[in-house]
């Protein structure tokens, strides 16, 4: 009988342990932080070739920029405030920091940078936010200067030091000035980045990722030495290669670069001295940008200006006055493609427009040009416009056959897809889109047009 009770009082508890178990195991969450899908969906807008040491700052986490407000009752289930830009909803805000307390920042105009997820409820972005910067308080410069051929944004409270081949960023902080970030410019870069990094950084032990720069792909290499990381991001656009440097150990400024990074541009900018008359088949098109020679374009435009005044079209009669800029109509010529590449689709001319445009001045010429495509002058009065896929598959190499828009000074020789026609003082110049689909970037570059 006494092993009866032992063995029923024994089985009792065995059961009752095992249903402790399982309630504890089925209120301990399954994972911790976002989802794969989630993960997934960071940061993909810059589509970064993810590492097995990734880094973090540039590859997961956003920028964005807005007003701070409280986010007060709402459907979202989550989060502590919101950031409006324009008076539209950019993302709402949450900060697991400590040393962030959103409160402060309310009503103010920020740079706020984070980890960005989907909301519980509502179908909205959530950033956990771990660095803000308050724009109008602390101030942001603008370095783009003709001599160096970059430029980016970076706080107004750097002091920066010129020098030939880089530029050396830095902070007062008291009677001390500590270096924070240096960019180093090289021109006549002939080899591909990865090929000219195999020099550098030879005797040195360091971790290597691929990252976003501006628009394109660069390498990060963080060196440590000791209890110090030393961070370069190289980039090469063109002819002209880039190391970014940073030196300081500063959180707040590590944050600062890596936005610096993301943001960069580079400028492609011709000599000052007067080129050589050159073939066109001779011209060097690896440049993303290439100046004019100024008195072969005066050349040509007098020689086409003869030829169109002979021909006596009615267009060029209207344009009398200096600076005066006359329209013609909008020509459709046809709905074929005049290349052998494959058409962009509405999907991809969409995304090329709200990556918006930058601005080249030339001596005589000057236009808009979308920012992720590259342009070459092609010679004979021709500008060849074409995508960054294109442009990396023919070796950096732009001409006719591979240009999907042309901006012609003059006679149009070619067939066209569409065209919009501008005419400036006596010389006409037509934008010419060699495939369908093209007509809002058409249009763009030819409202752009001056000279």
């Amino acid at each position: 009988m006494r092993t009866f009770k032992i063995i029923v009082i024994s089985a009792l508890l065995i059961i009752a342990a095992a249903v402790l178990l399982i309630i504890i195991r089925g209120a301990m969450p399954t994972s911790v932080g976002p989802s794969d899908e989630e993960f997934a969906d960071i940061y993909e807008e810059n589509e970064h070739d993810l590492g097995d040491d990734q880094d973090l700052y540039s590859q997961q986490m956003k920028q964005l920029e807005g007003t701070v407000k409280v986010l007060g009752v709402s459907i979202y289930g989550e989060g502590t405030h919101r950031l409006e830009k324009d008076n539209t909803l950019v993302a709402i805000l949450e900060s697991t920091d400590e040393k962030v307390n959103l409160q402060d920042f309310i009503e103010k105009e920020v740079r706020v940078r984070g980890f960005v997820r989907d909301t519980i409820e509502g179908g909205q972005k959530i950033m956990d936010a771990s660095y803000l910067e308050v724009l109008e308080e602390s101030g942001v410069k603008r370095f783009s200067e003709v001599s160096y051929e970059f430029s980016f944004s970076y706080p107004g409270d750097w002091d920066l030091k010129k020098e030939s081949d880089k530029v050396t960023f830095s902070r007062q902080v008291g009677d001390t000035t500590d270096n924070l970030m240096i960019v180093y410019q090289f021109k006549d870069v002939n080899q591909s980045l990865e090929q000219w990094l195999t020099d550098r950084d030879q005797n040195l032990s360091f971790d290597e990722t691929q990252v976003k720069v501006g628009s394109v792909t660069g390498v990060r290499r963080v060196i440590t030495n000791g209890d110090e990381k030393i961070v370069k991001t190289y980039v090469k656009e063109g002819k002209n290669a880039y190391e970014i440097r940073l030196v300081s150990q500063d959180e707040v400024i590590r944050n600062q670069y890596y936005s610096i990074v993301d943001f960069f541009q580079t400028t492609f900018v011709g000599s000052d001295e007067e080129p050589q008359m050159e073939p066109a088949d001779t011209v060097d098109d690896s440049m993303k940008l290439e100046m004019t020679d100024d008195e072969e374009v005066m050349d040509q435009e007098d020689s086409m200006t003869k030829e169109e005044d002979t021909k006596k079209e009615d267009s060029m009669e209207e344009a009398t006055q200096p600076e005066e800029t006359v329209k013609a109509d909008t020509t459709v010529e046809s709905e074929q493609s005049f290349t052998e590449l494959e058409p962009l689709s509405p999907e991809e001319v969409n995304q090329v427009m709200e990556k918006g445009f930058s601005s080249f001045e030339g001596r005589s010429l000057s236009f808009e040009y979308p920012k992720v495509w590259y342009f070459s002058y092609l010679g004979n009065g021709k500008y060849g416009f074409t995508d960054d896929v294109t442009y990396k598959a023919n070796e950096e190499q732009i001409d006719e056959s591979t240009s999907r828009i042309l901006l012609i000074a003059g006679s149009v020789d070619v067939p066209c897809a569409y065209k919009q026609e501008t005419t400036l003082e006596s010389t006409r110049y037509t934008v010419c889109a060699r495939e369908p689909g093209l007509d809002q970037i058409s249009d763009r570059v030819a409202e752009s047009i001056k000279k």
